[in-house]
């Protein structure tokens, strides 16, 4: 009686691991041989991708079900407008496969899926995969000859690989006096950035939109086109924007001259202006430099801070930022003299 009872376990546990409909069950399925982040197979964009799969299967090792044949197939597929689409043919199995009791050797096939399966516009698709197998002289239950229902064995999804998007180019004006047009290849989703209160966006269909001047603003903006994540830009100025810094010494001594310059950026002239003092001097020596000198007489160790700002000016007006630099004006023992 023990041992009846022994064997009922044994045949409940093998039920309630394999079930009397499924005694052949699909283990695992993984990909190789391709890039493979967070559990997702990555696509290239525009181009075939080739992989490898590999699947596993087991089977009850306990007699009767351990000695009998087994002849399958595993299926890999996702739906495309309400359609199965294989991505490659039903992968067969048969006894040969088994190398050991319960589990089957790694069954491995080579595929390609070909390029534009997944797109910028749909960047992922949800591989199922099913198998079956074939009855043949299984006891009761499965005492009916002939193949089983499909049953489901989990997905895997394959998306874009961000990596290997074409880059977005820009072909336009690099500054907006009024308004420019812009062609963008490749484009993804575009947008304009940090242009609020400076510029518009408009598309002008066939690869093209238009960035449009808000009255006499200025300001840098970004032309950009964004692909599923990845971002492509081109800076534009608007108007137009004082940009660079000015070169030259940072301590102006009493009885000294300093010259002080900025490169022109694009612009065709600079206001300059020099925060007042009545012991230094400026003069304007070219669009670009100037030229500072003390004069008078202040006490030893006397400092002060001075401020030099140019004002950019060129064909799209002038513009409402200014460059500063900040310079000591100071009168110091000369520690040569010492």
């Amino acid at each position: 009686m023990k041992n009846k009872n022994l064997i009922l376990s044994v045949l409940l546990l093998i039920i309630c691991k394999f079930g009397f409909s499924q005694m052949v069950r699909l283990e695992s399925v993984s990909y190789s041989y391709v890039q493979v982040v967070n559990n997702e197979v990555l696509l290239n964009y525009g181009a075939p991708t080739t992989m490898r799969v590999s699947v596993m299967l087991s089977k009850p090792v306990q007699n009767p079900w351990g000695s009998l044949p087994v002849k399958g197939e595993v299926k890999l597929f996702y739906y495309k407008n309400n359609q199965e689409v294989n991505i490659l043919d039903p992968i067969t199995f048969s006894s040969a496969d088994w190398s050991l009791p319960t589990f089957s050797n790694f069954i491995v096939k080579d595929f390609t899926i070909p390029a534009n399966t997944v797109t910028t516009t749909n960047p992922k698709i949800e591989v199922l995969a099913k198998w079956r197998y074939y009855k043949e002289g299984y006891p009761h239950p499965d005492n009916n000859n002939g193949w089983t229902d499909w049953y489901n064995g989990g997905s895997t999804n394959f998306v874009l690989n961000n990596s290997t998007l074409p880059e977005a180019t820009f072909t336009g004006p690099s500054q907006i006096c009024n308004e420019g047009t812009f062609s963008v290849t490749n484009p993804g989703t575009i947008t304009l950035e940090n242009a609020s209160g400076i510029a518009t966006l408009s598309s002008l269909g066939n690869n093209q939109w238009k960035i449009t001047r808000i009255g006499t603003a200025n300001g840098l903006v970004k032309l950009r086109s964004t692909s599923n994540g990845k971002t492509f830009d081109k800076d534009i100025e608007i108007g137009i924007v004082a940009k660079g810094s000015i070169s030259g010494n940072a301590v102006l001594q009493l009885g000294e001259s300093q010259t002080y310059t900025l490169a022109l950026n694009g612009n065709t002239d600079y206001n300059w202006s020099v925060t007042y003092n009545p012991n230094v001097t400026w003069t304007k020596l070219s669009a670009t430099s100037i030229k500072l000198s003390t004069t008078g007489s202040v006490p030893m160790g006397w400092s002060e801070n001075i401020t030099i700002s140019a004002q950019a000016v060129g064909s799209c007006g002038t513009s409402s930022n200014y460059i500063l630099k900040t310079i000591k004006f100071v009168n110091e023992r000369d520690p040569r003299l010492d």
